[in-house]
């Protein structure tokens, strides 16, 4: 129950985080804040969900992850996954639609969190579904509570708490991010069988 936890809250968390941090470094809350209409919202939690997290997590986290995780240390498969899932996105760069350096930073390190998740949760694409749509959709909640140069600081908070994020997973977890040792050595063990034949 607590990883789902993790995968719902993690990412108000981190806004609301920011939101503190780019206030105390001068941003300043407009006086009516717009926020997103219901109508709105209840249309990106379908896209999140449905297009978004059901068409991309089956793919990186549900079928790459784990082939990756076979061959490699956790860290180096999330970083994998991480800048395949990044140029996943070029189309959205071109369009205009998603910052290249932003979006780019934080799918890849956010790539190592959502790796600690598969790990702890036993291969679970529903938790890394979720995740990702909470990460979407909180985006979508917070668009309207910064405006200007604001708003792009709130961005550069949040970016720099995911690449803190990505910095401690490992060092606190090691770089087979919460795998058992069991799991990291069965590869390795099959690696050496498939050699020896």
């Amino acid at each position: 129950m607590k990883w789902y936890a993790v995968a719902l809250l993690l990412s108000p968390l981190f806004k609301l985080v920011a939101a503190g941090l780019n206030i105390l470094s001068g941003a300043k809350l407009p006086n009516n804040i717009h926020w997103i209409a219901q109508s709105d919202l209840l249309f990106s939690i379908i896209m999140a969900v449905f297009i978004i997290s059901i068409g991309e997590e089956p793919g990186f986290r549900g079928f790459a992850l784990p082939r990756f995780l076979n061959r490699y240390t956790a860290l180096a498969a999330s970083l994998i996954v991480g800048v395949l899932h990044a140029i996943w996105h070029i189309p959205l760069f071109i369009t205009g639609d998603d910052s290249p350096i932003t979006t780019t930073i934080v799918i890849i390190s956010g790539s190592i969190l959502f790796t600690w998740l598969f790990n702890k949760t036993n291969g679970s694409v529903l938790i890394a579904m979720l995740l990702h749509t909470s990460v979407d959709v909180w985006k979508d909640i917070f668009q309207p509570v910064f405006v200007g140069a604001d708003a792009q600081r709130l961005e550069t908070w949040y970016v720099a708490l995911f690449i803190a994020m990505a910095v401690l997973l490992p060092i606190l977890t090691g770089k087979e991010l919460g795998r058992k040792p069991e799991a990291a050595m069965a590869p390795m063990a099959a690696e050496q069988t498939s050699m020896a034949s």
